[in-house]
């Protein structure tokens, strides 16, 4: 995942878990379960009938194929960590990365990947502020012996829970930090992420951004039954707030309208790498790759240093080394 070296991903819009309502104690958007949140359209006649394919759907399922793509995030968190840790001529660089830390985890489906990769070492810690989320995850899951046995759900607030072991990587994707609308607030998580990775640890966090991003935009995608809709928009220039929602459309026309909705705070790529210095990390690198409405695109991360050129959308992976 080199400057010349890139690191693919396929075109979903990252986001995790199912997040709405500000939580003003600790500036971020409180969880709360999916279906007390969702809207249901009402320009649609039957999206209120028991059986519309929208009141049927699993809203965890439909999530999961619209946004996640599990072995392709594990591989690019393994190769971010190899690429930072891989001089040959340090007698003290780490072996392979074993433990991960994933918060704002949703139903966990990375922790699930991250072990099943290598289930003879690794280990996987989840961190959601959701309980029946995290209790999804755990059905889905630890039904599995080999999961049951490497993988342990924690409920709490990123920033107060106690008790999560120590981590070679700490991921916080799908835009996790930008639930911290106050500076201190993401600044108070950087410094926790730090104290709880291991020697040689790395926290990956991602982004988004572009020209594009004051004007709002949506995307549409289909999949299989249902049209995915993401939905940026009301962006607040004076504090860089916007909101973002996850919209299903389904093949009889019924539609599950705004079923997840996210308070964001846009940090630039700027901010982040200046808060996680601050933080006390040692390095900060950054991957971008340009986002594209093709929905069969490929997107390809390259890593830059100095500048950049601009773009209508782009995505990006932020990590900090110890």
């Amino acid at each position: 995942m080199g400057r010349k070296d890139k690191a693919k991903r396929g075109k979903k819009d990252r986001h995790r878990g199912e997040r709405s309502n500000h939580d003003d104690d600790y500036g971020y958007n409180d969880v709360r379960e999916s279906v007390e949140t969702l809207s249901l359209s009402s320009d649609e006649e039957n999206v209120h009938s028991s059986a519309s394919l929208a009141s049927q759907a699993n809203l965890h399922e439909v999530y999961e194929a619209s946004v996640q793509m599990p072995k392709r995030e594990v591989q690019t968190l393994f190769n971010i960590h190899q690429e930072l840790y891989n001089d040959p001529e340090d007698d003290s660089r780490p072996t392979a990365p074993e433990i991960l830390r994933e918060d704002f985890c949703g139903t966990a489906v990375l922790c699930k990947e991250w072990i099943l990769r290598n289930p003879l070492v690794r280990k996987a810690y989840g961190v959601d502020l959701s309980l029946l989320t995290l209790k999804y995850g755990r059905e889905q899951h630890l039904v599995n012996p080999t999961l049951a046995e490497n993988l342990q759900l924690f409920h709490g607030n990123v920033l107060t829970i106690e008790g999560v072991p120590k981590a070679d990587i700490i991921s916080a994707l799908n835009y996790g930090i930008f639930y911290f609308h106050e500076r201190r607030d993401l600044i108070r998580y950087l410094v926790r992420c730090r104290e709880g990775l291991n020697e040689h640890g790395v926290l990956i966090v991602d982004a988004f951004g572009g020209t594009i991003v004051p004007t709002g935009n949506q995307k549409r995608r289909r999949l299989g039954g249902f049209t995915y809709i993401y939905t940026q928009r009301d962006f607040n220039p004076l504090t860089n707030r916007t909101m973002v929602t996850l919209s299903f459309k389904f093949s009889d026309g019924s539609k599950l309208k705004d079923a997840f909705t996210y308070d964001f705070r846009v940090y630039s790529l700027k901010e982040i790498t200046e808060a996680m210095l601050e933080a006390g990390f040692k390095s900060t690198h950054i991957w971008i790759a340009e986002a594209s409405n093709d929905e069969d695109e490929v997107n390809e991360f390259q890593e830059v240093e100095k500048e950049f050129p601009v773009m209508e959308s782009w995505n990006a992976y932020i990590a900090a080394t110890i």
